[in-house]
C-alpha cells in the first residue's frame, strides 16, 4: 500500500468514525415537541449575566452587510418570517416559573423589520454605521421577544445595508452562517411564489438543551472536568499590558481594529505549516502564545477559543446558541524554539478539543476561581480562526459584501478574529476601550505580524 492509498484509507476510517459517533448523539436526543424547556448551560450563564447588568446590550450580536442591487422589500420579509416559523429558538422567550427561569416557544411571533429610506439625505458609510449601531444598541425583552430585529437602509436607488441584531441566547456565530444559506434560499423562492424548500429541524432547540443538561451527569462528562480541574487549577488571566487601571467593575465599551494579514507574511505561514504539517490555526495561535509571553512575561499562557459545539448531526441546521468556550493554556519554556512551541500548542488544541464537552459556566463552578468583576475567571485574551472566511448574504440578483459597524461592545480585554478564505488571512481584533488605547493594539497587532514572520524564517532559533 502507497502513501497516498494509506492516506484515503485514513480519511475514509476518520469519516466513518465521525458518523457513528454523530449517529450515537443523535439517538439520545429526542423530539418532545414540548413548548417549555429549561435552559441550556450557555443560556443560563447569559442569563445570570444579563441580570447583574439588567441594561447591558454586551450579548446583542450584530450581522451587517450591504447590498448592491434592487432588493424585493416584501420578499425579503417573507423570507425571514419563513425562518422564524422553521426555528423553533427565534420565537423563544424566557418565562418565570417555580422560583427558575425557563424558556417558552410561542407558536407565532411578530417580525421586527424596519425600513429606513435615506435617498434623499446623503447617506455615508460612517452615518448607517452609527445609526445601525444605534439599532443594535436596543435592549430586547426577553420576556415578550423577538430576541432577534431586523433593519434595510436604503441610501440610493440600488445601494441597501441590511443589520441583524439577535441577543446570544437564541443566536451565535453558526448561527449567522445558517441565517444568510436560509434567507438566499427563502428570499429567491418567495420573489418567484414557491414554498420552501428546506427541511423543517427534527428536533429543537429546547430538546438540545435538556440532552445536555442530563449528559453533564455521565461518566464522559466526569473524566473531562478531572483533565480541566487539573488544567485550570490556580491559572491566572494572560493579558497585554493596560493603558489604564482597570475598572473596579467591568466596562464593555469597545474598540474594533481591521486587518489584513500582509501577503509575504502570509505565504511564509502557509509554508510553515506546509513543511511541518500543521494547520493554519496552530500556527497563528502559536504565534499569539509567544507574543503574550513576550509582553506579560507569564510562564502559563491562557488564551480562549470558541467552539461551534455541533458535532451531532441533529443540530448542524439549528439557530440558536450551542457555543462553548476552551481555555488553551500553554506552558512556555526559555529554551523552546518556535518548532516546540508550535508543538505544545498544537498537543494542547488537541487535548482541549478532546475535552470541550464541559461548558465553561460549569467549570467556573467546579475549579471555583477567585472571582472578580472586573474581569473573567480564566482568561481575557481570545483567539479565533475560521478556516472558511466570511459568509456574505447572496441576495437574488444583488452583490452583497461585510459591512463592518466599527467600534461596539466587548466581552474580553483583547479579542483577535481570524478570517481564512485560501486566499487571505484578515479579521479584527477588538478591545476593552476602558482600559487600552487604538494606539496600543494597533502596535501589538504590528508586532503580531513581524513576530509571526520572524518565526516561520526561524523556527529553530530559540524563543
Amino acid at each position: 500500500m502507497n502513501n497516498e492509498e494509506r492516506k484515503q484509507l485514513l480519511l475514509k476510517m476518520l469519516a466513518k468514525k465521525k458518523q457513528e459517533s454523530q449517529a450515537e448523539v443523535a439517538e439520545q436526543i429526542v423530539a418532545s415537541h414540548k413548548e417549555v424547556f429549561p435552559l441550556s448551560i450557555i443560556q443560563r450563564g447569559i442569563w445570570l449575566d444579563c441580570q447583574m447588568d439588567p441594561d447591558t446590550v454586551v450579548y446583542n450580536i450584530p450581522f451587517a452587510c450591504k447590498i448592491k442591487g434592487a432588493i424585493h422589500i416584501e420578499a425579503l420579509k417573507e423570507g425571514i418570517r419563513r425562518i422564524i416559523a422553521r426555528h423553533d429558538i427565534w420565537r423563544t422567550v424566557l418565562i418565570q416559573k417555580e422560583e427558575d427561569v425557563f424558556q417558552k416557544i410561542l407558536p407565532e411571533m411578530d417580525l421586527d423589520f424596519r425600513f429606513f429610506d435615506k435617498r434623499n439625505q446623503k447617506y455615508t458609510d460612517e452615518m448607517v454605521a452609527e445609526e445601525a449601531k444605534a439599532f443594535v444598541s436596543e435592549r430586547f425583552d426577553v420576556k415578550s421577544g423577538p430576541l432577534v430585529r431586523f433593519a434595510l437602509y436604503q441610501t440610493e436607488e440600488n445601494l441597501y445595508y441590511f443589520i441583524l441584531s439577535g441577543h446570544h441566547l437564541v443566536y451565535d456565530g453558526t448561527s449567522e452562517n445558517l441565517f444568510c444559506q436560509e434567507l438566499s434560499k427563502e428570499y429567491s423562492a418567495a420573489m418567484h411564489q414557491r414554498t420552501s424548500s428546506i427541511s423543517d429541524p427534527s428536533v429543537s432547540y429546547g430538546d438540545y438543551a435538556e440532552f445536555v443538561l442530563a449528559k453533564m451527569e455521565s461518566e464522559t462528562i466526569k473524566t473531562q472536568i478531572e483533565y480541566w480541574e487539573q488544567e485550570l487549577s490556580g491559572i491566572e488571566p494572560t493579558e497585554f499590558p493596560t493603558d489604564y487601571s482597570r475598572p473596579a467593575i467591568r466596562r464593555s465599551e469597545g474598540g474594533m481594529i481591521y486587518f489584513d494579514i500582509p501577503k509575504n507574511i502570509e505565504k511564509k505561514a502557509r509554508q510553515y505549516a506546509q513543511a511541518h504539517h500543521v494547520t493554519m490555526n496552530v500556527v497563528l495561535h502559536a504565534a499569539l502564545n509567544c507574543l503574550l509571553h513576550i509582553y506579560s512575561r507569564s510562564k502559563s499562557i491562557a488564551v480562549e477559543v470558541t467552539v461551534a459545539n455541533r458535532e451531532n448531526v441533529e443540530v448542524e441546521k439549528l439557530l440558536g446558541c450551542f457555543i462553548n468556550n476552551l481555555i488553551i493554556v500553554t506552558e512556555m519554556n526559555p529554551d523552546m524554539s518556535f518548532n516546540d512551541l508550535v508543538e505544545v500548542t498544537r498537543e494542547k488544541i488537541y487535548k482541549a478539543f478532546e475535552n470541550k464537552d464541559v461548558p465553561l459556566e460549569k467549570l467556573v463552578e467546579v475549579v471555583k476561581p477567585a472571582r472578580e468583576l472586573s474581569r473573567a475567571p480564566f482568561s481575557e485574551v481570545g483567539f479565533n480562526y475560521n478556516p472558511r472566511g466570511r459568509m456574505d448574504l447572496e441576495l437574488e440578483g444583488c452583490e452583497s459584501e461585510a459591512f463592518g459597524l466599527g467600534d461596539f461592545v466587548v466581552l474580553t480585554d483583547v479579542n483577535f478574529q481570524i478570517h481564512d478564505d485560501d486566499e487571505a488571512l484578515y479579521g479584527f481584533v477588538e478591545f476593552n476601550k476602558s482600559i487600552y488605547t487604538r494606539k496600543t493594539l494597533e502596535k501589538i497587532l504590528e508586532r503580531y505580524f513581524i513576530l509571526l514572520e520572524k518565526l516561520a524564517d526561524s523556527p529553530d532559533e530559540k524563543l
